[in-house]
């Protein structure tokens, strides 16, 4: 007898070793993940409860009843609830608990009952195997029915391992059915015990093992998920990506928006550095950015020019961000092709600044090139000439042949005076027939009356409107920066002249001209017709 009760005290306490080292493994399992996947602190723990029984029961003969029976069976009837918290909390998945709490209550109760006031260690065998089973099939029942469907096969080695502990605990109920024990307060004086606690220790490695495996597969099953979201998200992008190794610059892969805006099949541009390419209109983009993330920013639209493997440039927003994939720090950039937005934009901007009828720059622009040429003159010290004019009756051919006719009247104006005039002159439409012309570098008022004698007769020459011949000859007026250096007061100088060629029968020139000595402007007139 004394060889079998130190066969089952060995047992256990090959249990107590056991369960700590598991305790330990389960431990360091939640230490790696504990930020990532939910429950895992409950399995070490239960390791530990079942560790701390062990503990109770090898040192009964040292420790009172009520600890180690009585505190025993509860950290026991603990095990199954925090496994079945860990399981819970693993897959957010919601449990009811009070059945169970009942239930572990009302067990320690009766394990009281039969310790103290009726000792019947027989009874407290069942109880203990029922209890124990009935708990732990609500944690089966957990992982097989409860459990999302997509993690069945995950949890397939945790589910047959507790399959396994139950139908052990039914064969030792059925074996104190079979073989009854006295019901004494003693160690179970039976060989089977021990091999039925040694079989316990096998099941909590195989349990411990399927958790470890449980937690490979769902990190696994994890990683390829993310991949495959990475992978659509990445591949059906309407914008170009690549994803690129941080260090060297090759190409990982490339999605094929990036295959159009680069000219470049995927398999061409695969295992090759980026920089071999030469998309990039920038010399040192690349260098740049890989120097930014490698410092640990974020490059987030920044505007550069792309280059298309036929030569086209093509504005586009880059933006980059470092991510590691398995240990390897790679470059996820997303290229965005504005050059509808940039040609959006360049409409908008011309629209805003030129005259939409005969593409003329508006007063808009004429003000901004008068402000340019203003300030070059007082640096340079040099001239320059404003000049105003319209189409002798226009209102009566616009009135007598319609407004068609007279837009392209006006349009084929716009054309005559633009071929005319030099690159760095300006010439521009402020509204209806009335033009506006800005005459650079002009060395004197003989200068400027020449220029505006050559462009009076440069319209005497009749228009050609379809099938009609349309004479518009014109009015102009001018004045010479600085006699005003204010853009209001020298377009009024000009249009004081104009004023005066208006008055004295149209079809001529007339300049702005101060007189110094009355303060006064008089007028130069060309010839009358």
């Amino acid at each position: 007898m004394g060889r079998d009760r130190m066969d089952l005290q060995t047992a256990f306490l090959g249990t107590l070793i056991v369960f700590l080292m598991t305790a330990l493994a389960l431990t360091w399992l939640w230490l790696q993940h504990k930020n990532h996947l939910q429950g895992l602190f409950y399995l070490p723990l239960a390791s530990s409860f079942v560790g701390a029984a062990s503990f109770l029961i090898v040192f009964r003969q040292q420790i009172p009843d009520w600890a180690s029976i009585i505190v025993a069976n509860l950290l026991l009837f603990s095990v199954p609830i925090l496994i079945r918290k860990g399981f819970a909390a693993f897959f957010a998945i919601k449990a009811a608990w009070r059945f169970s709490y009942l239930i572990a209550g009302l067990a320690t109760l009766v394990q009281v009952y039969f310790t103290y006031i009726q000792p019947d260690l027989a009874l407290r065998l069942h109880v203990y195997g029922l209890v124990f089973g009935l708990l732990t099939s609500q944690l089966l029942w957990l992982l097989t029915r409860s459990v999302p469907r997509y993690y069945h096969k995950q949890v397939r080695p945790v589910s047959l391992s507790l399959a396994v502990l139950i139908a052990g605990l039914l064969a030792r109920s059925l074996s104190l059915v079979l073989f009854p024990v006295r019901a004494s307060d003693q160690l179970l004086d039976r060989n089977v015990d021990a091999y039925f606690i040694l079989a316990m220790m096998g099941f909590w490695i195989l349990f411990t093992y399927a958790v470890m495996i449980l937690v490979s597969r769902r990190l696994m099953d994890e990683v390829n998920l993310e991949r495959k979201k990475f992978d659509t998200i990445f591949h059906q992008s309407g914008d170009a990506s690549t994803l690129v190794s941080l260090n060297d610059l090759m190409i990982s892969d490339v999605n094929e928006s990036f295959e159009q805006l680069s000219g470049l099949s995927r398999q061409a541009l695969i295992g090759h550095a980026i920089r071999h390419f030469d998309n990039w209109d920038e010399p040192d983009f690349l260098d740049s950015i890989q120097q930014e993330l490698r410092s640990g920013a974020v490059i987030s639209n920044r505007k550069v020019m792309f280059r298309h493997q036929s030569g086209e440039i093509i504005p586009v927003l880059y933006s980059g961000k470092v991510i590691e994939i398995e240990g390897t720090p790679y470059v996820l950039s997303n290229i965005r092709d504005i050059s509808e937005i940039f040609a959006l934009k360049s409409r908008l901007e011309k629209m805003a600044t030129y005259d939409t009828l005969t593409h003329l720059p508006n007063r808009v622009l004429f003000a901004d090139r008068f402000t340019v040429a203003s300030a070059s003159a007082l640096r340079t010290g040099r001239k320059f000439a404003v000049a105003i004019f319209d189409l002798d009756d226009f209102k009566y051919i616009n009135d007598t042949f319609g407004h068609d006719v007279g837009d392209l009247l006006l349009m084929a104006a716009a054309e005559r005076i633009s071929r005319y005039i030099r690159l760095s002159d300006t010439v521009a439409r402020f509204g209806g027939d009335e033009f506006v012309l800005l005459l650079t570098e002009v060395t004197d008022e003989s200068a400027v009356a020449e220029a505006l004698k050559r462009i009076v007769e440069l319209y005497r020459e009749p228009f050609e409107i379809g099938s009609l011949l349309l004479r518009a000859t014109i009015s102009i007026g001018a004045a010479i920066f600085p006699d005003a250096v204010n853009f209001n007061d020298l377009l009024r100088l000009a249009d004081r002249a104009l004023f005066t060629v208006k008055r004295r029968g149209k079809n001529d020139w007339s300049l702005s001209l101060p007189n110094a000595a009355r303060d006064q402007t008089v007028i130069e007139m060309g010839s009358s017709l």
